[in-house]
């Protein structure tokens, strides 16, 4: 990505603030490589150690065998094989648990319900301008990630008044984020319901539900393309229109 944002970090002159970033990035990717090649050596070591004693072991049968000394022979080189054979089958073993958590994701996604893309409540039934007057009810809101995991918000009650500014504080893991997310139906409202203007926003259709609401995000994302498209992904607005939405976020002079 910021390989394909280069001109657009280029012309707002970000070049240091992403050399800081990718610098940061480095150094945490060396320390996961450093003690990744730490615990292989500490593998190898123990792995060799278990092959001398497989080794010394086949020896000692050796002496008090009768076999001939082709047998002892063949099997004394198979046996100093089995050290490679044994860091081959631990590696590969511990790199098939890590790659079974990539499997354990898809197949959450397989079985994951679809959303409720519909609603019950017709579009032709919501205003045109709704929401205009920014009434919000929160009524025993209960919300969780997944079906199997514990709720993350449990019977939160709020009411906003039209036009009011609420600020909402909390330590990590509070809440606070998901009861944004709640907003967009993009997590489980297993209990309780938002009501928005008179409007329950779980009978909505999701993609109205979603044109009609705006959020800021913590961390600000830029796709690839053109600053039009950022603004406007679907091409429903006019240019005066954008050129007023960048004068109001005072970006015109930039642009």
């Amino acid at each position: 990505e910021t390989t394909e944002g280069l001109t657009t970090i280029r012309a707002f002159r970000h070049e240091p603030r992403f050399k800081q970033r990718m610098l940061e990035l480095t150094d945490t990717n060396n320390v996961a490589y450093l003690f990744l090649s730490a615990a292989n050596r500490w593998l190898e070591v123990r792995t060799d150690y278990v092959g001398a004693f497989i080794v010394l072991t086949a020896a000692v049968a050796s002496i008090s065998n009768t076999s001939s000394s082709g047998l002892v022979g063949l099997g004394l080189l198979y046996a100093l094989t089995i050290t490679n054979y044994l860091n081959w089958v631990v590696r590969n073993l511990a790199d098939m648990e890590v790659q079974m958590g990539a499997v354990k994701k898809v197949n959450s996604f397989l079985n994951m319900e679809s959303e409720n893309y519909e609603g019950t409540v017709d579009i032709s039934q919501v205003p045109k301008d709704w929401p205009q007057e920014g009434e919000i009810k929160i009524e025993n809101l209960c919300v969780r990630y997944e079906n199997n995991l514990k709720p993350v918000l449990k019977h939160v009650k709020a009411y906003i008044k039209p036009g009011q500014k609420v600020g909402i504080c909390g330590r990590t893991g509070s809440g606070k984020s998901s009861l944004s997310l709640a907003f967009f139906r993009m997590v489980d409202i297993f209990d309780g319901r938002i009501i928005i203007d008179g409007i329950d926003i779980a009978k909505l259709p999701l993609d109205l539900l979603r044109s009609r609401l705006s959020i800021i995000l913590q961390d600000p994302i830029l796709f690839s393309g053109s600053i039009r498209f950022n603004l406007d992904p679907e091409c429903k607005c006019t240019d005066d229109t954008l050129w007023e939405a960048l004068e109001i976020a005072q970006l015109k002079n930039m642009v």
